[in-house]
């Protein structure tokens, strides 16, 4: 405690009479405006009369370079009192000073007396300002002609035959050095190895020259004493004085490294400049080191990567839940490459092996965690097998076995999704409807969003759906607490979108209308199921094709639209419901978008499953569970019947494409193929076909079934179906969240005032939804 008493009480001091030191001083760097017009106009611009100018209150100035056309960053002047800083902060390291031969800067001016302070300051701010403006290669320029200037044996240590020193430095030069007496005309021309350096300044303020050494001349002009050093040395290496650059120029032979130089993507536009194509080996080929050892490696880690899945929205391999070190150990352990192709079995280091793969394989990425609910339990299995790495055999049927289920089943099912949408925009755009609905991650959701590294707690949860209409826009609608995101909210999403297309074709309803989902209960569920049966039994589409994608691979271009939305958000902070809207609609503006965006704020939706849960046939159940989910259903309006009395018939089928590979986890000895047998994963080919078929029940030979066991309708003295109530203490929740931001914002804050004219506008007073109804708008679609 006393230590730290007294270092307080001395800090007191020396602050105090720094201050008043500072205060003395300032008060002799006010220069008279006569004094300041005799200056450099440049120097004019930043002289200080004694007050302290904000760094941040002077812009910087950007100059173009004339040989690359680059831009670079003009640093703005300083004033008096930062050069008064930094001169008392600099400290030369020169051994001349110590031999007398020159002196510091201000040890110099100090000789001369305290009046010349003021004097001192304005002749560095004059040097300085003659490199302030110049970028790297001007002040190489400048620092060359500084030592030109000042050395006073060029010739002699260049090379013996230099003897006519005028030739050396050209005539005029020569001229000018003879009148400063910066070399001799009776100079010796023996070759010595040493430069010989005069510093010494003429100021016409002064009555001598100022005599300073290496470090304060470049201190006084701003440039660095090792440029000084490097010049000498380049002056020495060429036996040249006529040097343009004391840059060295590597030369590069075979062995050369260009990773240091080059990326995968400079290495690209290298031959894509030049009309060639170019593979990613040959790019790779182009960067490797020529060494057996990195090669070797190279090669090992081409047939690692690839054995993983490339994503369908970028060019990207990701790794499963892995880390560098032990992909690394396997590839240690991984002795048969080595022991065929070089003896003694050798290998890079592990931080070789990790600039290798940032280097030349930076698209591969060790995916954490895998960003879906669902996961494909096919290829947990294969990965599991290929990490457990049993031999080069094994891992060579696990790279089979994924080629067999990506081109027998996840991305079969994406070409025929993307069929159906060709079908949609260019063969029948007038009678055929394709869409995609899926809901946005949460993570993005929350308001206020203040960015990545802040996190307003219990702040408004939004729910973002988004239905893609190909060939028509992206339609995002926004629900808040006062609805739940379930089955009643997907289907008044589709409705709507059903309802926008009709009005854009004059009223005319799609013949048929493809729709795609994923696994979520809030899609996959009997309910949309019978809304769609509905639409064929009243005739609104003729045909209905309802698809979702095997589970774990259901990312499509959706997902892309949202992830251009969560990219936005993370580079920006949005604090109001309104200027959420506004963010998502500036995150597709641009010249390169030409998606058509729209934002509806849902409030309020119909009671989808009151009205349709009576009619539902209540053995149906199951299709959306475990093995027995049924990925694609087809709705069709036929003529009614016994067999269809509502006159619509609904089949199912297991896949969208009528032939799949299934691989199932067997023991090894009840396995037939050969990529079985080495791994215990049998391969199956299984035909996709439309049940119930003819032959599915005796006492039903037609193919086909219905689901609504009646047809439901609203009452006649109803001008709309029913609402759905709100979500029950939602009324509380958002009273509360009104309180929590007005005191989290300042009253006279507009994000303040913002909330609460939204508060205004759509808080209900409680949670009836016929009173809120009365009051605010209810848009019940179709």
């Amino acid at each position: 405690g006393c230590r730290f008493i007294f270092f307080l009480y001395n800090f007191e001091i020396y602050f105090l009479t720094r201050s008043k030191k500072l205060t003395t001083i300032t008060s002799q760097f006010d220069i008279p405006i006569s004094q300041k017009s005799n200056m450099n106009e440049n120097v004019c611009t930043f002289i200080n009369s004694g007050e302290m100018e904000s760094s941040e209150a002077v812009l910087h100035v950007r100059k173009r370079n004339k040989k690359n056309g680059s831009e670079f960053q003009v640093p703005r002047a300083k004033n008096y009192r930062e050069l008064d800083a930094e001169i008392s902060l600099f400290y030369c390291n020169n051994s001349s000073c110590e031999k007398e031969r020159g002196g510091c800067y201000k040890k110099n001016f100090c000789s001369l007396g305290i009046s010349q302070l003021d004097l001192m300051l304005q002749v560095l701010s004059v040097h300085r300002e003659k490199t302030r403006i110049l970028n790297d290669e001007e002040k190489e320029t400048f620092a060359l002609k500084v030592f030109n200037k000042h050395c006073t044996n060029m010739a002699n240590v260049i090379n013996d035959t230099a003897n006519d020193t005028s030739a050396l430095y050209g005539t005029a030069t020569y001229n000018h050095l003879i009148t400063q007496n910066t070399i001799s005309t009776t100079e010796d021309k023996s070759r010595t190895k040493n430069f010989a350096f005069n510093w010494s300044l003429i100021i016409p303020e002064l009555d001598q020259p100022l005599k300073l050494c290496r470090d304060s001349l470049c201190f006084l002009y701003g440039i660095s004493p090792s440029l000084i050093k490097r010049i000498s040395t380049k002056i020495r290496e060429t036996n040249n004085a006529d040097i343009k650059s004391v840059k060295t120029e590597r030369n590069y032979d075979h062995r050369s490294y260009f990773g240091d130089d080059f990326t995968l993507e400079e290495v690209q536009e290298i031959f894509d400049s030049n009309g060639l194509e170019v593979s990613n080996s040959e790019k790779r080929a182009a960067l490797i080191r020529s060494s057996d050892v990195h090669i070797d490696a190279m090669v090992w880690m081409e047939e690692y990567f690839y054995q993983f899945e490339s994503q369908p929205n970028c060019d990207e391999i990701h790794i499963d839940c892995s880390f560098k070190r032990s992909i690394y150990e396997k590839y240690i352990e991984d002795e048969t490459l080595y022991e065929r192709l070089r003896p003694g079995h050798a290998s890079l280091s592990e931080g070789q092996f990790k600039e290798l793969w940032s280097n030349l394989f930076n698209m591969v990425k060790i995916r954490k965690v895998k960003r879906v609910s669902g996961k494909c339990w096919t290829c947990a299995y294969i990965n599991e097998c290929r990490n457990q790495q049993k031999g080069r055999e094994v891992a060579k049927a696990c790279k089979h076995l994924m080629v067999m289920h990506r081109g027998g089943m996840f991305m079969l099912e994406r070409i025929e999704y993307r069929r159906r949408v060709a079908e949609a925009v260019i063969h029948n755009p007038g009678t055929v409807m394709s869409s995609i609905i899926d809901g946005a991650s949460q993570s993005h959701c929350m308001l206020p969003h203040v960015g990545v590294n802040a996190e307003f707690k219990k702040g408004l949860g939004q729910h973002i759906e988004g239905v893609l209409t190909h060939n028509h826009g992206l339609t995002i609608y926004r629900s808040f607490p006062t609805v739940d995101a379930d089955s009643d909210f997907t289907i008044f999403c589709l409705l709507s979108e059903l309802k926008k297309w009709a009005d854009v074709h004059d009223g005319r309803f799609p013949t048929t209308w493809y729709i795609q989902i994923d696994g979520g209960s809030e899609n996959a569920n009997q309910y949309l199921l019978a809304v769609l049966e509905y639409l064929t039994i009243k005739r609104i589409c003729q045909s209905i094709l309802l698809t979702r994608l095997p589970v774990g691979h259901t990312h499509e271009d959706i997902d892309a639209c949202f992830g251009t939305i969560a990219s936005w958000f993370d580079r920006s902070f949005t604090q109001t419901p309104n200027d959420y809207k506004t963010a998502i609609l500036a995150a597709f503006d641009g010249e390169k978008s030409k998606l058509k965006i729209e934002v509806v704020d849902v409030f309020v939706v119909p009671d989808y499953q009151a009205l349709f849960e009576p009619f539902i046939d209540p053995l149906f159940s199951r299709t959306h569970k475990m093995e027995w989910t049924q990925h694609q259903y087809r709705f069709q309006a036929v003529v009614i019947s016994k067999f269809f009395p509502q006159g619509s018939k609904v089949t199912y089928r297991k896949y969208s494409s009528d032939k799949v590979v299934l691989i199932e986890k067997k023991p090894l000895f009840n396995c037939m193929t050969s990529v079985g047998r080495l791994t215990g994963l049998e391969p199956k080919t299984v035909l996709s076909k439309w049940y119930p078929a003819i032959d599915t029940h005796k006492d039903r030979a037609i193919e086909g079934m219905y689901l609504l066991r009646g047809i439901p309708c609203v009452p006649n003295n109803a001008n709309w179906m029913v609402p759905k109530q709100l979500i029950h203490g939602c009324t509380e929740l958002l009273a509360d969240l009104k309180l929590r931001l007005n005191a989290h914002y300042n009253i006279t804050d507009p994000y303040r005032d913002s909330w609460n004219q939204w508060f205004k506008r759509n808080q209900p007073q409680n949670d009836d939804v016929a009173m809120y109804i009365k009051s605010h708008r209810y848009y019940c679609p179709m």
